[in-house]
């Protein structure tokens, strides 16, 4: 399958989105490292713009992002400067009626949360580690098991106030008010 790597040792500033990718079970479309050392790639959003995840993948099935070190950004998690939160690892499943996805491999990878106006940096910000979500219109157009294996292992996740890693989706119903929507 295709790849998209970063060198070992070096830093990519910025936010990378990707929509509708699929792979294949057998030739998934893998975000990893590559190069010489233990150094792994460090991919961050920047204290400039805090609310910006570093790693989105929208309505996506046979991928794998592994090797890697993800620094986010956001703002102290007790003073909540913001009410916008960033996202290291994102997987989100917007409007997707009956279609289906599977096999997201997250694996091996540092996620450290950094809060930009806290006296220590390694303080807990407002900001996730890694979130899956669904975002639907109504209860009814809520399709039921649209992602299946689904693998998060090995993962050191540290210093997020918000969350580590959750699971959860959204419903728009109630006049364009959000509700949390858990399983039928």
């Amino acid at each position: 399958g295709d790849s998209i790597l970063f060198k070992k040792g070096d830093t990519f500033t910025g936010t990378l989105s990707l929509n509708n990718l699929i792979g294949d079970k057998d030739n998934p479309i893998t975000i990893a490292s590559y190069g010489e050392g233990e150094d792994r790639p460090i991919l961050t959003n920047t204290k400039d713009y805090p609310h910006l995840n570093v790693i989105t993948l929208l309505n996506s099935s046979c991928v794998v992002i592994r090797d890697l070190k993800i620094d986010v950004y956001g703002y102290d998690r007790v003073k909540r400067g913001s009410s916008v939160c960033s996202t290291g690892i994102c997987v989100k499943y917007n409007y997707v009626e009956n279609e289906k996805f599977s096999d997201i491999y997250i694996m091996n990878n540092v996620l450290r949360g950094h809060a930009i106006d806290s006296t220590y940096e390694d303080y807990d910000c407002d900001s996730s580690g890694i979130v899956f979500s669904s975002l639907e219109k109504t209860h009814d157009s809520s399709p039921l098991n649209i992602l299946k294996d689904v693998y998060v292992m090995n993962n050191d996740v540290s210093y997020f106030g918000r969350v580590g890693i959750q699971c959860g989706g959204w419903i728009e119903e109630k006049g364009g008010q959000n509700e949390m929507h858990r399983n039928k």
